[in-house]
């Protein structure tokens, strides 16, 4: 009887072998690893019902000044970001105008990078000489995105992964990954990916699309 035990259990080991070899080892999914993460949302932007929306010319008004109107309003979720006691941007109630900081920024433009394909390259803005000196240029990478000159989403909101970041002699570049988030008849996600350059001779501020 024992003898008839032990040759049984031996000729099952081959049947579970070949089960194991062929289904393969069962690994857990690697959680995604981030840097930072980011959540940016319709209810906290900053053009939604207080930045005037030009109709003629399609594009939300802001502006690039030296000097702030006195009654300029800061906008609290980007209060944290100041250079040299001033504000990076401002509110102007007066002319419902958005109002950027000119000894940090010497150009700008508002783009969309939720759908941006990938090797497809934007230009985003140019820094002054003082901010590339004085300012971490990550930072000035994440004020971007919060105040939402670069676009993230269509319609609700964006959750975005700092993926990894690259810090050359020339370049600073950040990688996003993440999703954005609209709704028709129902809820949509789809998969955003992009990274923003920061060029450190001339300044100049460049999105791409794809990882």
């Amino acid at each position: 009887m024992n003898f008839f035990r032990i040759k049984m259990e031996h000729s099952l080991l081959p049947v579970f072998l070949s089960g194991f070899l062929l289904s393969g080892p069962v690994f857990a999914e690697r959680p995604e690893t981030c840097l930072l993460k980011l959540n940016i949302t319709r209810n906290q932007s900053i053009f939604w019902n207080q930045v005037h929306y030009d109709r003629e010319k399609y594009q939300y008004v802001f502006s690039i000044v030296k000097r702030f109107p006195l009654n300029y309003k800061v906008f609290p979720g980007l209060a944290k970001y100041s250079f040299r006691s001033r504000p990076w941007a401002v509110l102007d109630p007066k002319k419902e105008a958005l109002l950027f900081n000119g000894n940090i920024f010497k150009k700008l433009y508002r783009i969309s990078v939720h759908d941006l394909p990938s090797g497809e390259t934007k230009k985003a803005g140019m820094l002054s000489r003082a901010a590339l000196k004085n300012i971490p240029l990550r930072n000035i990478i994440l004020f971007l995105i919060e105040s939402e000159m670069i676009e993230t989403y269509i319609h609700v909101e964006s959750k975005l992964c700092l993926a990894r970041e690259e810090n050359g002699n020339d370049f600073y570049r950040a990688y996003f990954t993440g999703k954005h988030y609209y709704y028709t008849n129902e809820e949509n996600i789809v998969p955003v990916s992009f990274s923003v350059s920061i060029h450190k001779k001339t300044g100049e501020i460049s999105a791409a699309g794809g990882p």
